[in-house]
Formats: C-alpha cells, structure tokens, sequence
C-alpha cells in the first residue's frame, strides 16, 4: 500500500531520510500525473480515504509544487456534511461514510497545508 510510505514523514519517524521518502512520493506523484489516479495500492484503482491527506501533508513538507493540486483534489472530495469517506474508487465516494480516521488525516493535512503557506509568504 502506498500510505505506508506515506506515513514516516506524517508521524515523524526517522526510519527512512528524507531524500529516500522525497522519492516515494516522487513515485506516486509521477503515477497520479501519468493516470489521473491516487490507488493504494500502484495497479489499481482504489484509494483509502486518507491517502489524499497523506500525501498532501508528505508534499507541503516537502515543498512540492504539487501540494496545490493535491489539496484541491482531496477538498472536492468531501461530502455535504464535510467528510470524508472510506475508500475512493476512482476519486468516487465507496465503503463507509463519515469517516472519522479519514476525514481527521485530511482535515489535519489540510491545515497543515493552509498554515505553511501562510508562513511562507
């Protein structure tokens, strides 16, 4: 799954360097520009709910280009109570809804994202 190499970064461990996660996400970031897709896992066409969150808290650490896209992205998702669900297939809404897991990870990231623009101004 991808959001295992998504997570060092997000809870602050030190089990990889940071060049070594810069590429992971490199590598997803390269496929979702390729497909138009974020999968979990690389062939296929599903997405935990909190992969959007994930890689957009891994992308605006990084000071990727592509945080923007990614925050656009996981913010047209949320639904009209303004969460997020359990699993996207093809950046459509499946599984449970209401999510809490989820929608905190995004939600955090989305902050997260919000807040490091700011200061970088």
């Amino acid at each position: 799954l991808q959001s295992v190499s998504l997570m060092p970064l997000y809870i602050g461990s030190s089990l990889f360097t940071r060049e070594e996660i810069r590429k992971m996400v490199d590598e997803i970031m390269s496929q979702y520009n390729t497909t138009g897709k974020l999968p979990s896992r690389p062939e296929g066409n599903k997405a935990v709910g909190y992969d959007y969150g994930l890689l957009l808290y891994n992308l605006t650490e990084l000071s990727s280009p592509f945080a923007q896209e990614i925050y656009e992205r996981m913010l047209s998702l949320v639904d009209d109570t303004g969460a997020w669900v359990e699993y996207y297939e093809d950046h459509r809404p499946q599984g449970t809804r209401y999510r809490p897991w989820e929608s905190g990870i995004n939600l955090e990231a989305a902050l997260y994202y919000a807040a490091k623009g700011e200061n970088q101004s």
